[in-house]
């Protein structure tokens, strides 16, 4: 094993331990074998990841959460963040909900993996992101179309994927392991983010295993 390596499993650890996630204390999340298991749904995300935005870097997993409508689980959701972050984390070390906000207004790069645990279509889907607020219309409807466009008018099937991923005020969308575009707005990535991160989360189950609830 490369150092470069070692230290990188250090701060996950180091990280998740102080977000509460060790040995599954918060939420609905648990650790196993380099994964991070949603305890609602049992996807497993990996505990280190490269993304589309993120290139060669990899972002390490720091929490998990269940998208829930009613009593039906639609996907399970992993939250991934870049070496800057977790440093800053460790650096600033924030409790509760401020933790949350270090993420949010950190410009470092961060992803959400979303895994489908039932088949959804590809116009729920971008209403279901689109209706953020703070954003000006065409933004909103632009990003929505390029949702739909993005998913070929099919549904989202059990067991597929996509993620947001952030960069300063650019927000990367992907479906199935494909790009389907980018939008750089700081308005319309702020939104999004907050829609999993924020006081309204849709995912009450990720703030409460991040130790931010």
């Amino acid at each position: 094993m490369e150092f470069s390596q070692f230290v990188v499993i250090i701060l996950v650890a180091i990280v998740s331990y102080l977000l509460g996630l060790k040995n599954g204390s918060n939420g609905g999340g648990s650790e196993s074998a380099g994964f991070m298991v949603d305890k609602a749904t049992g996807v497993q995300f990996p505990t280190t990841k490269k993304f589309i935005s993120s290139k060669k870097n990899e972002l390490s997993c720091v929490g998990v959460g269940t998208r829930k409508k009613a009593v039906l689980n639609i996907y399970s959701l992993g939250l991934f963040v870049s070496s800057l972050l977790e440093k800053q984390i460790l650096k600033e070390n924030p409790q509760g909900n401020a933790l949350c906000k270090t993420i949010q207004s950190s410009n470092a790069q961060k992803a959400i993996e979303l895994s489908f645990v039932m088949n959804l279509g590809p116009e729920k889907i971008a209403e279901a992101v689109s209706q953020i607020d703070g954003v000006k219309e065409d933004i909103k409807t632009e990003f929505h179309d390029m949702i739909v466009d993005g998913l070929g008018g099919g549904k989202i099937k059990k067991g597929e994927n996509m993620t947001f991923e952030w960069k300063g005020s650019e927000i990367t969308v992907t479906a199935r392991g494909k790009l389907i575009g980018k939008m750089n707005d700081k308005a319309l990535a702020s939104g999004v983010l907050d829609l999993y991160l924020g006081s309204k989360s849709v995912s009450p189950s990720l703030l409460q295993n991040l130790g931010c609830k």
